[in-house]
């Protein structure tokens, strides 16, 4: 249950939340998202009631990365091509290169994503995060260690469980 939150990010603010295990931020994050509708109250996302905004919409303005995150069978260069390739886009060699690197996992691009470690699965989706360029925040359910391999730029946009597009 999330009980009388309030909070804004402005543009180029991170906010982190934390509190103990069954304080609410996953169920915070779930309202954010709108997998969860709040039983009172309003949520705003650019001053607008976040009712008034497709679900779908809104998704795809805000990116989420699971502690568990799932990724398709098959090489981590597929699972970054397969969103673009649904938008008739194909992603360059280049620019795989440089999101793997942004996440600290040069030279992963052709490792099978199933004997990936969990932090390396989670840094494989934000890099698809990345890749999609549509986002405003993404969010975390926990902060993991790894973040300390995102280069300072991605680390100032991922510190904590929220960050915001430049």
């Amino acid at each position: 249950m999330v009980e009388d939150v309030i909070f804004e990010v402005r543009t180029g603010e991170v906010l982190a939340i934390v509190g103990p295990s069954g304080s609410g931020k996953s169920s915070l994050l779930r309202l954010l998202n709108r997998l969860d509708e709040p039983t009172s109250g309003t949520v705003y996302v650019e001053g607008i009631d976040y009712r008034q905004i497709e679900p779908r919409e809104l998704r795809r303005k805000l990116g989420l990365v699971n502690q568990r995150p799932y990724l398709f069978p098959g090489t981590v260069e597929d699972n970054l091509r397969f969103g673009p390739l649904q938008r008739g886009e194909l992603l360059s060699q280049e620019t795989i290169e440089q999101l793997l690197a942004r996440v600290g996992l040069s030279g992963y691009a052709s490792r099978n994503v199933a004997n990936l470690s969990g932090g390396e699965a989670q840094r494989v989706s934000l890099a698809v995060l990345w890749q999609i360029r549509r986002w405003y925040y993404f969010w975390m359910s926990r902060p993991p260690r790894w973040t300390k391999h995102l280069s300072w730029r991605s680390k100032q946009r991922s510190s904590g469980s929220c960050a915001t597009r430049d």
